[in-house]
């Protein structure tokens, strides 16, 4: 796969990027990132810029686990149904 070098605007501020990931995929996780902070700070503009990085991964990472569970339940509900196709 190519490596892509983008220039990526995240909650303001430029950044040049390199991936092995499509440009349209790297610029959709700097899209995630830039609204999800851009909601941490609507939600807690009391909190230093440390602080609201905190939480942005707090809720990114509950995100994420959250779709583990649910991608687990549905690998265990397509295994029951292929186990009880095979019967």
């Amino acid at each position: 796969m190519m490596e892509s070098k983008v220039k990526l605007v995240i909650f303001g501020e430029s950044y040049w990027i390199k991936g092995e990931e499509p440009e349209e995929r790297l610029r959709e996780v700097a899209s995630l990132v830039s609204s999800a902070l851009s909601e941490v700070e609507k939600s807690y503009p009391y909190l230093d810029m440390k602080e609201k990085l905190l939480m942005l991964a707090l809720n990114l990472a509950h995100n994420l686990v959250k779709i583990r569970f649910d991608l687990d339940g549905l690998r265990r509900k397509v295994e029951e149904c292929l186990t009880e196709e095979q019967i």
